[in-house]
């Protein structure tokens, strides 16, 4: 009996490691070193990655950053999938929330506006926190955690009664012979 508990606890823990719904992300982690921009201009950067999840997130950006000009005018949008959000940068950390869709292949952009004079230094360890929000839409959307979940629960449901009543046969059988020799 003890061996049925065990693997319940076991598929439990599947289910919810499986569900794990957010992602920490730096700007290093996308390729990028610190970003350093002198003198004034517009620039844009940006990065495709992909996630473990489909569907509604929320994205929540932490953007550390030196401005070597306090007066100097920067404006700052930040884009991924096409939902963009602008801001002005005063005091660092800049925070940012956006909600959008991930998709399958996500895009990241970022444009600076620069006006004024001195370095503007964007860190890598900038930080994107995403994650899924819960809507009726999401959970109709497999990921690939469920894919690969459902890939072993599904032969384990069929195969296990199968299992079970082979092993009832047996025991049928050998019961059946010793009642059998007891004659």
């Amino acid at each position: 009996m003890m061996r049925h508990d065990t693997i319940i606890a076991l598929l439990v823990t599947l289910l919810f490691i499986s569900g794990s719904s957010q992602v920490t992300i730096t700007l290093r982690d996308l390729g990028f070193n610190d970003i350093t921009i002198k003198g004034i201009g517009v620039e844009s950067y940006s990065a495709n990655f992909s996630l473990p999840f489909r569907g509604n997130i929320r994205v929540s950006v932490e953007m550390f950053f030196y401005k070597e000009d306090p007066n100097a005018y920067v404006q700052v949008t930040i884009s991924l999938n096409n939902v963009s959000e602008t801001q002005s940068l005063r005091t660092s950390p800049l925070l940012v929330t956006l909600n959008t869709i991930a998709k399958s292949l996500n895009i990241l952009v970022i444009r600076v506006n620069k006006i004024g004079l001195g370095t503007l230094i964007i860190y890598a360890n900038t930080t994107l926190v995403i994650e899924t929000v819960n809507t009726e839409e999401n959970t109709n959307i497999p990921t690939e955690h469920d894919n690969t979940l459902f890939k072993f629960l599904a032969p384990a449901a069929l195969l296990t009664p199968l299992i079970i009543r082979f092993i009832q046969i047996k025991r049928r059988r050998s019961w059946e012979e010793e009642v059998l020799e007891e004659e």
